[in-house]
């Protein structure tokens, strides 16, 4: 399970909750926000059923780690794509991003799993829904509807690109097939 997006969306709170007694997420102080990666292991109980145990990752959301935090993606887990309405400061008052403030990290991390690992399983995630709810619900639409949009020029992206790889597949077949035709011609007349 990866946690990703922005920082201060509630990755490593939402990741504190599912191993929390009451399951509730706590605010987090700055000097306790996940620098790099904090990996932790999650056990899923199901009654009469085995139980399900994954491996955490919870990354930080400064741009400053997005190459390195690229070297773990992989295809077997699922991505948990995180956002908020909301940035908190120190003295805990609640202010309201811009959509271009919301939606730029969520693009910049579609573009980095599309470029990493394109068939990842990604669940986008909007946290601080309690802040202002009906806010929320108007910023949700909004957001659903500019990653829908970038979410298909990535797949138009991905086919383009995989069209001109099987060009390119298809003209280095015919010329390795026209190379192996001319070497065994030529060694036939070496044998005459």
């Amino acid at each position: 399970l990866m946690l990703i997006g922005d920082g201060e969306a509630g990755k490593t709170s939402l990741q504190r909750a599912f191993v929390a007694p009451s399951h509730k997420a706590e605010w987090i102080g700055k000097e306790e926000r996940t620098v790099g990666i904090d990996f932790s292991e999650l056990v899923f109980e199901c009654a009469g059923e085995p139980s399900v145990k994954c491996h955490v990752c919870d990354f930080a959301g400064q741009a400053i780690y997005y190459l390195s935090h690229t070297m773990h993606f992989t295809r077997r887990c699922l991505y948990v794509l995180m956002w908020t309405t909301h940035k908190f400061s120190d003295s805990g008052a609640a202010q309201e991003l811009s959509l271009e403030a919301i939606v730029c990290p969520l693009k910049r991390w579609l573009q980095l799993l599309a470029a990493n690992v394109p068939e990842a399983n990604v669940v986008v995630v909007g946290t601080h829904c309690k802040v202002d709810p009906d806010a929320f619900a108007v910023m949700q639409q909004r957001v659903d509807k500019e990653l829908k949009e970038e979410m298909e020029r990535l797949r138009f992206i991905a086919e383009q690109e995989a069209k001109s790889t099987r060009e390119v597949f298809n003209q280095q077949t015919s010329k390795v097939s026209s190379l192996v035709d001319e070497v065994k011609a030529k060694l036939r007349a070496m044998n005459s």
